[in-house]
């Protein structure tokens, strides 16, 4: 079968979501933790703390668990955070050497900062770390995240649905620009407006 399923935290899952090629970086993550886990692994320290809290006895020490579990969590997601942003600074500067526009190479520091889904993303795990160490079921096809949107533009050359199974329609212009709660003013989006009686943003993306 080429489908692995799993069971992830379900802060992990948002992350993978919200990144770039989420399902990539967390893979690359997990197999250099394998290799480096001789005294420490990361994520057996998160389902290990996670264990604890849900067996504790009291509520001092079940508090004192669930810290150490979001700590490890922490810990894990910044690693998956810091390599997609390693992916794109890389793909940002093989892209520079070939065009006279370029783009902006970020610090990660500057690369979190502007990336508002990420803040909003963070807020939510630390309000509630019950549900971000929460597991769920996910399935993942290697060669379907290979082929991306290549099903959505064939299944709307066939005049059917826009989306195709599995896939999911994602705001990649303005990132940050999908979450009102977050800081709308997304850097470039031209004329952007809410309308807050009927809960309506749009903005202008000129053809030329």
């Amino acid at each position: 079968d080429d489908e692995e399923y799993q069971s992830e935290c379900s802060a992990v899952l948002a992350l993978m979501r919200i990144l770039r090629k989420g399902n990539l970086m967390k893979r690359q993550v997990d197999n250099a933790i394998d290799h480096c886990s001789q005294y420490y692994h990361i994520k057996e320290a998160i389902y290990e703390s996670r264990a604890q809290y849900e067996s504790a006895r009291t509520t001092e020490e079940g508090e004192g668990y669930l810290k150490e579990a979001m700590r490890h969590l922490r810990i894990y997601t910044n690693l998956i955070c810091y390599n997609s942003y390693l992916y794109e600074y890389y793909h940002a500067k093989k892209y520079n050497e070939t065009i006279e526009q370029k783009y902006k190479l970020l610090s990660f520091t500057e690369w979190i900062t502007s990336r508002g889904e990420l803040k909003l993303w963070l807020s939510k795990m630390i309000t509630n770390p019950q549900l971000a160490l929460s597991m769920n079921e996910w399935t993942f096809d290697d060669e379907q995240e290979e082929k991306g949107f290549a099903q959505v533009f064939e299944q709307r050359g066939k005049k059917s649905s826009v989306l195709s199974g599995n896939a999911m329609l994602k705001v990649d212009y303005f990132p940050g620009c999908a979450q009102l709660s977050t800081n709308p003013e997304a850097e470039n989006a031209i004329n952007f407006r809410y309308i807050d009686a009927i809960g309506v943003a749009g903005l202008a993306i000129p053809t030329s």
